[in-house]
C-alpha cells in the first residue's frame, strides 16, 4: 500500500445527521509497547515502538508488523513517498496524526 495513491471519495453532498460508524477495532486489544523504543531516522524501518511519535519524509519503507506511536504524533510531510504491506499502525494514548 502506497499512501501516494490514496483512493477518495467524493460525496455529491454531506450527509447530515449521520451515527458515526461503529470502531472495528474495538474489540481487539491493544498491541504490547516494546522496548526499547524504536529511532525512526532509516529510510527502511522496523515494527516497535516509536516513543516520542514518528515524523517521516521523503521514500520510507514500512517493513510488515506493528508500529506503536506513543508520547507524541505520527506525521507525514508533504514530500512523503510510504510503502508497506502488512503494516499496522496503533496510535497509544494521546498520539494522533
Amino acid at each position: 500500500v502506497s499512501l501516494s495513491n490514496v483512493v477518495k471519495t467524493v460525496c455529491a453532498s454531506p450527509i447530515t445527521q449521520a451515527l458515526p460508524a461503529a470502531d472495528p477495532f474495538a474489540d481487539l486489544p491493544a498491541p504490547p509497547a516494546t522496548n526499547p523504543c524504536q529511532n525512526g531516522n532509516q529510510s527502511t524501518l522496523q515494527p516497535g515502538t516509536y516513543c516520542k511519535g514518528l515524523s517521516l519524509s521523503g521514500n520510507v519503507t514500512l517493513s510488515p508488523g506493528i508500529y506503536v506511536i506513543e508520547g507524541g504524533d505520527f506525521k507525514a510531510s508533504s514530500n512523503a513517498n510510504i510503502s508497506g504491506e502488512g503494516v499496522v499502525i496503533y496510535l497509544a494514548g494521546t498520539s494522533g496524526v
